[in-house]
């Protein structure tokens, strides 16, 4: 009995205690084996059913034949047919081959009713519509005047500005209009400009050229003896640095401004841009003023230097005979510079001489009244149809026609090098020149014997 219970060769049965011999465990159990059969069999349903949506999506979106030169879809779609417009675009065979794109990217597709008809073109613009102001530079830029035209008037124009920039917050802080002539090498003045502009106050640019001596006036100065191709080239490198300017005076120049043939090559630019050109009057042989009245330029000389001896009291007299001037002849231009001294003299002058009956006025309407044209206040931009002169208001005179420009300059030609003056002897220790823009000249015209102290 006991070997027949045991089984055949000697297995124990099904039933001994549960399980045969090496089936223990989890995975023994016939219910952990049912469930791992039927996880599978979900994976393998998901994983063809999976599979079956994928067929099915590339069957409805992609077409069953290759396009062998797809056409670039329109910009705006044509007319479509009475017939297409009832029908739906949602079956690929009814789409055009361009109108079908690869699976993930929307295909564009015309909506019904939408034609080329129902999109309303941009409106044109013409050229008469965009706004231009034809006026000329030393008109457009020209700072405001005040009120009190027939009053006995000054100028005030202050050189070197920008050569050191410490300065220029004390001259912005001037009574406006005051007009400040900004070196043509100076750097980063357009934030200066703007400032001074907003504040009333006109712009210049002061070009370096060529003096008596051996003084330096700066990088690309205007010398004796340059072609005229150069010349031009070196007044468009300083006139293209600044911004928003009525016109060019000379920094120190003695020399320069009393040649006839390089002054006339100045004034033909500057009547191209539209500027105007005030003559420092450096030397009294100068002849800045009559080359530009020549090329039709509005043009004025100086009056009064401000500050060729540099003191209190020595620019305040100056500041009195620029008074004097103005009532004498109605009109005075005064030049300075950017001294502490200077500065201060004129914040306190001013006002003592508007309670006298003076006005100050920007350089723009001073040469204006000097050349006889109505201040630029009064002109207007012209109308359509009158082409670009310049139109005055009907309170103002008509504006006289400019004087007729020389047939001939003696100008070197190009490519050849003219034979330069001889230097003149080096100017004596009371000559002024080598310190400043009051040069060989003093405040009225005659010879000063104080130097200016030297100018970086």
């Amino acid at each position: 009995m006991a070997t027949k219970a045991r089984g055949r060769k000697g297995r124990a049965p099904y039933g001994a205690r549960g399980t045969r011999r090496g089936r223990t465990g989890p995975l023994g159990r016939p219910g952990v084996r049912r469930a791992i059969v039927g996880a599978w069999a979900v994976v393998v349903a998901a994983s063809v059913g999976f599979l079956a949506m994928r067929a099915f999506d590339e069957r409805a979106f992609v077409p069953s034949q290759p396009v062998s030169e797809p056409s670039r879809p329109p910009a705006v779609a044509a007319e479509a047919p009475p017939s297409a417009q009832h029908q739906s675009p949602s079956r690929p065979a009814d789409l055009p081959p361009a109108a079908r794109a690869p699976l993930g990217i929307a295909a564009p597709v015309d909506m019904p009713g939408q034609t080329a008809s129902s999109v309303p073109p941009p409106s044109a613009v013409t050229a008469d519509e965009i706004p231009y102001d034809s006026r000329p530079a030393w008109v457009r830029f020209a700072a405001t005047p005040p009120k009190g035209a027939s009053k006995p008037a000054i100028a005030i124009v202050i050189d070197d500005v920008g050569v050191a920039k410490g300065e220029l917050g004390a001259l912005l802080k001037l009574e406006a209009p005051v007009t400040f002539a900004v070196m043509g090498y100076a750097d980063n003045m357009r934030d200066f400009s703007r400032k001074a502009r907003s504040g009333g106050h006109e712009l210049m640019v002061h070009v370096p050229m060529e003096p008596m001596g051996k003084a330096d006036p700066g990088p690309n100065a205007l010398t004796v003896g340059l072609a005229p191709e150069e010349i031009v080239k070196r007044l468009r490198w300083h006139l293209d640095r600044q911004e928003d300017y009525v016109g060019v005076n000379n920094h120190m120049g003695s020399r320069f401004t009393a040649d006839g043939a390089g002054m006339a090559v100045v004034a033909a630019e500057l009547k191209q841009r539209g500027l105007l050109f005030l003559d420092s009057r450096t030397s009294a042989d100068s002849v800045g003023e009559a080359a530009a009245r020549e090329a039709g330029l509005p043009t004025a000389s100086r009056d009064v230097f401000l500050d060729n001896e540099i003191g209190a009291s020595a620019i305040e007299a100056q500041l009195v005979l620029a008074e004097r001037k103005a009532r004498e002849s109605g009109l005075a231009i005064a030049i300075g510079h950017p001294h502490a001294l200077t500065v201060e003299a004129i914040a306190r002058f001013m006002p003592q001489a508007k309670a006298r009956g003076i006005v100050f006025i920007p350089l723009s309407s001073a040469v204006a009244r000097r050349s006889g044209l109505p201040p630029p206040d009064q002109v207007r931009v012209p109308e359509k149809g009158q082409g670009g002169a310049v139109m005055p208001s009907s309170s103002s005179p008509a504006i006289p026609p400019p004087p007729p420009r020389p047939t001939r300059v003696a100008v070197p030609l190009p490519g050849t090098k003219p034979v330069p003056a001889p230097l003149p002897p080096t100017p004596a220790a009371g000559d002024t020149e080598a310190n400043g823009d009051a040069e060989a000249t003093g405040a009225d015209g005659t010879r000063s014997g104080s130097p200016l102290p030297p100018r970086g």
